[in-house]
């Protein structure tokens, strides 16, 4: 096997791992630990409505275009568009839902967060350049989990140089995607500490 093959196979093991669904699930899921054990319909209602329509749109995108179902830097630029319109709906209606219905002010904030990121997301996807979400939403779960939870998490920010090689060596992103992105989930990772 050559070192090129190799090098290929583990970035692609790492950009699996840090799956952008996966490690904002984690995170949601790790800060709001206690709160979910205590009310686990609310949080049930948060995942089904925030989670639902984004994925169902990224998967019929990779099994449309027949790609690798767990890589979403699979997804080009364009593609990417309606997955962040839908994340962006998906938030704004569970933004809605928890204000009205007076549920635990974490998932409203929360909602509001989400939508806040996904339209910067989107915008600057749209307008300016393809942005590394692999990047971003790990930068943003780290700063994120520092408030939320343990200022320990500062340290897996360490990874991120491993996430930028992985997504370069597999050809899907630039220098300045990734610390684009990284810029933009830092900056709304520390917009949530004033909630």
């Amino acid at each position: 096997m050559k070192n090129n093959d190799i090098s290929l196979g583990i970035s692609l093991i790492i950009s699996t791992v840090f799956n952008p669904f996966l490690v904002l699930f984690l995170t949601i899921l790790i800060s709001n630990k206690e709160l979910i054990q205590k009310q686990p319909q609310q949080a049930l209602i948060f995942f089904i409505v925030n989670a639902t329509l984004p994925l169902i749109f990224y998967f019929y995108y990779l099994f449309n275009n027949k790609k690798r179902m767990f890589a979403l830097a699979n997804v080009p630029r364009e593609g990417r568009n309606t997955i962040f319109l839908t994340a962006i709906f998906s938030t704004l209606i569970s933004t809605i839902l928890f204000t009205f219905t007076e549920q635990n002010t974490v998932w409203v904030y929360t909602s509001m967060l989400l939508t806040v990121f996904f339209a910067i997301y989107f915008m600057v996807n749209k307008y300016i350049d393809k942005l590394s979400l692999h990047a971003g939403v790990f930068a943003f779960s780290m700063v994120y989990l520092v408030d939320k939870s343990s200022v320990a998490f500062v340290i897996f920010l360490a990874a991120l140089p491993i996430i930028y090689w992985a997504r370069i060596k597999l050809n899907q992103h630039s220098w300045l995607q990734l610390l684009i992105g990284t810029s933009v989930g830092m900056f709304v990772g520390i917009l949530a500490w004033t909630f």
